[in-house]
């Protein structure tokens, strides 16, 4: 017999162990800073918000995005250009980035991440007494 399982009571597969046996590539980033902070900005096309986890490990940011194939498509391709797959790519966090305050959005297959300087390194003017 089959149990049935409440919510509460199942764990989330991470998506790193989902994708580990699969096929992925580490998506395109751009980072760019200002006084504040720093921004990841990363091409996830095909992903959806809840396919995509991101994790902090000793100091690495990891992104992980799974793509959600139709295994039961009926259709064959005839040209094939256009390559999707899982996404896989790691950061290492310098002492300057406040772990704490990272936020992240995705929308239209690009996720922004935006990394907080720390207040001990952001530039700061000192008044001449």
């Amino acid at each position: 017999m089959n149990e049935i399982k409440s919510k509460e009571t199942v764990e989330k597969k991470s998506l790193i162990d989902e994708i580990q046996n699969q096929p992925y590539k580490a998506p395109l980033v751009n980072i760019t800073e200002d006084e504040n902070s720093f921004f990841i900005i990363a091409d996830l096309p095909g992903v959806r918000k809840d396919n995509v986890e991101l994790k902090i490990e000793e100091n690495s940011l990891s992104i992980i995005g799974k793509v959600d194939f139709d295994k039961n498509a009926k259709s064959k391709f005839i040209l094939r250009e256009k390559r999707t797959g899982n996404y896989l790519r790691s950061f290492k966090l310098g002492d300057s980035i406040d772990q704490e305050k990272i936020e992240a959005t995705l929308e239209n297959g690009q996720l922004l991440l935006m990394l907080p300087k720390k207040e001990s390194v952001k530039p700061r003017s000192i008044e001449i007494n």
